[in-house]
């Protein structure tokens, strides 16, 4: 494809879910780095809003400076590739209920949620003033995207680590925008035990979607498509059926 970006491909992907009607985006790892830069755009032209961009990098304020990294990593790249962005400031729950939160995710086009601590995340946007705002940009025909633990909170579990130790009892409740779907990133880079743990404490009965490093999965147009580098495979737990990318 004349333009894109190394590595930016795009592949029809079957999957175990049907895709939802919203415009949705899940990346393994590699947000705001070049290979994103022709999906941004592709996502921004679908979506409603006014073109922009609203930052959260909520998964990763328990850091402290990575909070702040992450926003200044995301408006070089942003502002690159010539799109415009703002920061919604939402730090932690008290956040998600802030007017001026709320008025940064209702008028841009994407939402973008950065990585960090997925149960951190989830905490901060369960039943809030700031979730009902993003369900609501989706349903007005914008785009939410999530990298890391910005994707895991969107299905129905969100761990605080992709570790060996996790423990069943630390995963929180995810949003659930994608239910019964438990979401595995990084999973090209993941280690054989971590791997083999992530599967323990993933219920049995539930369907899995892993993605690999500098790889997304994208619902448009309610189909399933994976853009980048690596690939994205759909577990159906309950049957142990496989459904891989090409």
């Amino acid at each position: 494809m004349t333009g894109r970006a190394p590595g930016y491909r795009r592949r029809m992907l079957e999957a175990a879910h049907a895709a939802p009607r919203w415009l949705l985006c899940l990346m393994g790892s590699g947000e705001f780095e070049p290979w994103t830069s022709d999906l941004e755009r592709d996502l921004l032209a679908a979506a409603t809003g006014d073109g922009s961009v609203a930052i959260v990098a909520t998964a990763s304020a328990p850091e402290g400076s990575t909070y702040h990294a992450w926003i200044d990593k995301a408006l070089d790249h942003y502002a690159e590739v010539g799109v415009p962005a703002h920061v919604a400031d939402l730090r932690g729950r008290d956040d998600a209920f802030r007017s001026d939160v709320i008025a940064e995710i209702e008028r841009a086009s994407l939402v973008f949620m950065s990585g960090g601590n997925a149960g951190y995340l989830a905490r901060a946007l369960a039943d809030s003033a700031a979730w009902d705002a993003m369900r609501g940009l989706l349903d007005r025909g914008g785009a939410i995207a999530g990298c890391s633990a910005g994707a895991m909170v969107l299905g129905q579990a969100a761990p605080p680590r992709m570790t060996a130790d996790v423990r069943t009892e630390d995963v929180e409740p995810g949003l659930a925008l994608l239910p019964d779907l438990w979401i595995w990133p990084h999973w090209s880079e993941t280690s054989e035990e971590n791997r083999e743990r992530l599967l323990e404490i993933t219920p049995h009965d539930a369907d899995v979607l892993l993605i690999d490093e500098v790889t997304a999965v994208v619902a448009r147009d309610e189909r399933w498509e994976t853009y980048g580098r690596g690939r994205a495979e759909w577990i159906r737990r309950a049957t142990g059926e496989g459904l891989l990318a090409s």
